[in-house]
């Protein structure tokens, strides 16, 4: 090939299809980065988002990454409005955070007088109330509030009164619809005497509460699970219920019953420290106490002597 040639095809365009491919790329790298900013603003005009601050705090960050693209995807003046943007949104949500600490606390105890319930501030930070039988931790920067029961988180939702009585009566119909006192002190006792047979230990040895759970769980089971035991069959029966249902056998005066007698080992020093081995049973709001072992003694009533004449 001549001088003449070669400079003549080094002028040449490139072959058609590359020419279409590199102009798709270009075009397809623009449309994502708009389409990016697209989102993220139709997102920021959704009022239950910015209710939200851990959702806005994702768009936020989605903004600032596209503020770092090339002018050429997002255009010079678009990117150039984006900080300002960003501060006006984080603006609002402190507005709205300020809001939420004036008026939570008298909506929240406004809600649970309409509806029957007690509730009072425990403390100021962190932010808890009691709402009975659980207690209500409240985080407002984040807008989300945890039900707890015997210390043990049983729900999380938003941080709105009526979503938290909501789930208040949600979750104590689930602790109501378990067994009922008698039911579950058999139970109990039957779970207790198969943990002496299979550790050998003689009927009245203390024997961890945290050993009687797994099988109270499997005697809470019906009879689907019975006949194909799948998760999907499965009821929960969890660390909070055990709870609630040892605490009603006592608030109903039914530790005795089948001529046993259901006795409670309080858990001290170092053995609180480790809560996967012990159950914090309520005494009413604010009051309890951590709970290590159970054991059944006998409390068969002898009968008085016969008079003799």
């Amino acid at each position: 090939m001549d001088d003449d040639q070669r400079i003549q095809s080094e002028r040449s365009p490139a072959p058609l299809a590359d020419q279409v491919t590199a102009l798709a790329t270009e075009v397809s790298r623009r449309v994502k980065g708009m389409s990016r900013l697209d989102k993220a603003l139709s997102k920021l005009g959704r009022e239950k988002l910015l209710a939200t601050p851990a959702k806005v705090a994702q768009v936020v960050a989605e903004l600032r990454e596209v503020a770092d693209l090339p002018d050429e995807i997002i255009g010079e003046d678009l990117r150039a409005g984006l900080p300002d943007l960003v501060a006006a949104v984080e603006a609002d949500q402190a507005d709205r955070l300020a809001q939420r600490r004036v008026s939570f606390g008298i909506e929240l105890t406004r809600a649970a007088g309409e509806a029957d319930l007690q509730c009072r501030l425990v403390t100021a930070d962190p932010m808890e109330y009691t709402l009975p039988p659980f207690t209500v931790g409240v985080d407002l920067e984040s807008n989300r509030a945890s039900l707890r029961y015997a210390r043990l988180e049983v729900a999380e939702v938003a941080a709105e009164p009526s979503k938290i009585l909501d789930e208040h009566r949600k979750q104590l119909e689930a602790l109501e619809s378990s067994w009922d006192a008698g039911v579950f002190f058999e139970a109990l006792a039957l779970a207790y005497r198969q943990r002496c047979r299979e550790s050998q230990d003689p009927m009245g040895a203390r024997a961890p509460l945290v050993d009687l759970l797994p099988r109270l769980a499997l005697a809470f089971q019906k009879k689907p699970f019975r006949r194909d035991p799948t998760a999907r069959n499965f009821r929960d029966y969890s660390r909070a219920r055990f709870a609630y249902d040892l605490g009603r056998l006592r608030r109903e005066g039914r530790l005795s019953h089948m001529e046993l007698r259901l006795n409670l080992g309080p858990a001290t020093g170092e053995a609180t420290r480790n809560k996967g081995n012990v159950l914090y049973l309520e005494d009413g709001p604010d009051r309890g106490q951590y709970y290590l072992s159970a054991w059944f003694v006998s409390d068969r009533t002898e009968p008085p002597p016969e008079e003799t004449s």
